[in-house]
Parts: C-alpha cells; structure tokens; sequence
C-alpha cells in the first residue's frame, strides 16, 4: 500500500543559511490545496493525465481522507463544510514571519499566483 501525501516543514530562515544549514524541507501548509489543484491542472494541460481521473473521490481522499486513515484518525463527519477555490490574484507571500518577527519562514512557491482558498457551509 502506497501512502502519498503532503508533507510541511516551516523550518526558520535562520536554520536553512550559512555554515551548518541542515533544514531543507518547505512550508507548504496554508496553500497546500491551492498547489496541488495547480500541480493536477498543469498534468493535465501537459497530457500526463487526463481531467477524467481527477475525481471528487480521490481529492478528499487525498487531501484529507487518506492521511486520517493511515494515522487511524476518525473521519471528518462534516458533511456541510467544502472548500471554494477562486481565482483572485492571490500570491504566496515571500516570506512569513512570527507574531513578533523573531522567526522568519520562506514559504514553498513564494511569489507565485494560486486560488484563494475560502470555507464553505452548504444548507
């Protein structure tokens, strides 16, 4: 069984420069859905796969169903709540930083345009 997921690692500017930088992982976490709607768009214009296999399904499954089952989490029973996706002008910021600017994080994809992510509530 394959387990295929996100992963987001918001490790400090400070930690990835200069002498004995080991931090390599990105931060993806607040655009994560906006990026791989982007990556399954642009699969698809490139003709790896086709819009057919981007089903409903698979995207709950993956973007949350999958990653609840293989930690044995409970599924989400909100069956109202969804997300919309829009396309705004929206761009991942550059860089983002801590409360009281101590910490500073480079996001995965900065200055690129993505949807804007808003929550739902269907009656």
């Amino acid at each position: 069984t394959w387990y295929i997921g996100s992963d987001s690692a918001p490790h400090p500017v400070s930690s990835k420069k200069g002498p004995g930088a080991t931090a390599a992982g990105c931060f993806t976490q607040p655009y994560v859905t906006a990026i791989v709607l982007k990556a399954l768009e642009d699969a698809v214009d490139n003709g790896w796969i086709t819009e057919e296999e981007i089903t409903e399904e698979a995207l709950v499954g993956f973007l949350s169903g999958f990653g609840r089952k293989f930690y044995k989490l409970p599924a989400n029973s909100d069956s109202k709540t969804r997300i919309r996706l829009e396309k705004k002008g929206e761009k991942i910021p550059s860089l983002l930083a801590s409360e009281n600017g101590t910490v500073e994080i480079v996001p995965w994809g900065r200055g690129k345009e993505i949807r804007t992510l808003t929550w739902v509530t269907r009656q």
